[in-house]
């Protein structure tokens, strides 16, 4: 028996000493207790404190986001400690103000033992809030809402839109009945579905979006599109079908009043709960185009619509990029030429290319690999043709294809000097504005000057704002003498004297 005692004294003893904050009287040393199971933080910040007794060393265990246990605190807790040893332990769990709710659930774990706590913090039955109010709101809040999931974008993580009627938010990911992650097809939810979400409001890149939702409650469309016959229309103008499914007192079709004068309906023909609507598409002479059909079935109280999303080829645009640039996102394709001026991501071709009117932001050149392949650079003029889309509310060009590059080299002017006539060969030269002896100099209309480096002079006949720019504005450049610029331009002559023809602005220096 004095060995028992002894023995039981030791590891008293060693509890003290490798706590974080430990009391004498042990309480049972067989598994792992706690004083507190469930512990509440006020919403306006605080902290709470409870007691592990534990027989051995211990540690707490959360799930990150991939549903893995890893031993770690969530970020929104600050802990006085992360685990212990033999003894009790006092442990002291801190969170600042939120305007939203957490509720998280620790594992405790010692050997072969496991002891649960639960930390809330705010409310977690939140009123209902508009999708209005959501775009309108915080970060960090907690947002509890009523509408249709109109669109899917990702089956497995479970991201959607919802809309209301009042406006539209993104949902980016959906929690399954069990609170798990990437089980989104569990819950069977589609396009046109009536839900009731919960969930904390964040900001992606200016977009705001409920992140991780809980579904409440749900019910089922009344209908649902099983089949568009054509993904995409001819430009010369054709029919094409719609398969419905719908389990209401008939179906409404709605196309976009911007769309009805190339978009009709030609037939409807219903068979119990099926219904096949043919609709027309006019010939496109433009860019190409779509429309978003609605199709609403209502019963009762309750009203479902679902969309379709019809596709039609058109014509290519060829535009300067100040048009491109107020042009609305869309599936019409645009034709731009421009300059290289900045390289984002040469991996994928990200880059900014401009001309006389303006600058755009372009995501994607060809497949990954090909910006490097092919060599493009800054200063490199290209041709390219993609969509219109905005990004965090700024326009560009995505997944663009290049159809030409005019190679740019930069060069001295002493080198330029001695190139041939060529105006398909394209030079970068950098010096400083001077009076070209012999020459007309004029800066206020045709752009015609010297430009001087350490090697030598050069004169430039002409000078625009930009590829593709309009002769006869050089005083809208507000050029100097003295002014350090680089120009592009190509080289020529004029009575056997060498020149820069051609060229435009690519930068000054401030």
């Amino acid at each position: 028996m004095k060995f028992k005692y002894l023995f039981i004294a030791l590891i008293a003893v060693a509890g003290f000493f490798a706590s974080c904050s430990d009391d004498k009287d042990l309480g049972q040393l067989d598994g792992i207790q706690v004083s507190q199971s469930s512990l509440s933080i006020p919403q306006e910040g605080g902290k709470v404190e409870f007691d592990v007794t534990s027989a051995a060393d211990w540690k707490f265990v959360t799930n990150d986001k991939k549903g893995n246990p890893v031993d770690s605190i969530p970020a929104w807790i600050s802990s006085s400690c992360k685990g212990g040893s033999a003894g009790t332990t006092h442990v002291v769990f801190n969170a600042a103000a939120t305007k939203g709710a957490y509720n998280s659930t620790f594992k405790l774990v010692s050997d072969a033992f496991t002891q649960y706590i639960t930390v809330i913090q705010g409310v977690l039955n939140p009123p209902f809030s508009t999708c209005a109010d959501i775009l309108a709101g915080n970060d960090g809040e907690t947002y509890k809402v009523k509408g249709t999931l109109t669109k899917l974008s990702n089956t497995t993580y479970g991201n959607w839109y919802i809309n209301d009627g009042t406006g539209e938010v993104y949902v980016y990911g959906t929690l399954d009945a069990n609170g798990s992650e990437k089980n989104f097809a569990s819950l069977k939810l589609e396009e046109g579905d009536e839900v009731t979400i919960q969930g904390p409001r964040e900001t992606y890149k200016g977009t705001p979006q409920l992140k991780n939702v809980t579904v409440l409650s749900y019910t089922k469309s009344l209908i649902k599109v099983e089949e568009l016959d054509k993904d995409t229309l001819d430009k010369a103008g054709e029919d094409f079908k719609v398969t419905l499914t719908v389990k209401g007192e008939g179906v409404t079709v709605d196309i976009p009043e911007a769309d009805q004068s190339w978009l009709s309906v030609k037939g409807i023909v219903t068979s119990g709960t099926k219904a096949e609507i043919t609709f027309h598409a006019n010939a496109n002479a433009g860019g190409a185009r779509s429309s978003s059909i609605g199709f609403t079935s209502t019963k009762g109280k309750q009203s479902s619509t679902v969309t379709a999303v019809a596709y039609q080829l058109g014509s290519i645009i060829e535009c300067p990029i100040a048009e491109f640039n107020k042009a609305e996102k869309g599936s019409t394709v645009y034709r731009l030429t421009g300059v290289i001026t900045k390289v984002a991501n040469p991996t994928y071709g990200n880059c900014y290319i401009k001309d006389a009117t303006g600058e755009t932001y372009v995501y994607g050149i060809g497949a990954k690999g090909d910006f490097e392949k092919k060599g493009l650079k800054v200063g490199d003029v290209v041709t390219l043709t993609g969509v219109k889309d905005i990004y965090n509310g700024t326009g560009q060009m995505k997944n663009a294809t290049l159809e030409a590059v005019k190679v740019v080299t930069k060069i001295s002017v002493a080198d330029f000097l001695t190139k041939k006539d060529d105006k398909n060969v394209y030079y970068m030269i950098e010096g400083t504005i001077t009076e070209f002896a012999g020459q007309r100099n004029d800066l206020k209309t045709y752009g015609n000057f010297g430009l001087t480096d350490a090697t030598g002079s050069a004169y430039v006949y002409g000078l625009t704002a930009g590829w593709g720019g309009e002769g006869k504005k050089a005083g809208e450049l507000g050029l100097n003498f003295g002014d350090k610029i680089t120009i592009i331009g190509y080289h020529t002559s004029y009575k056997d004297a060498p020149q820069v023809g051609g060229a435009f602005l690519f930068s000054k220096d401030e």
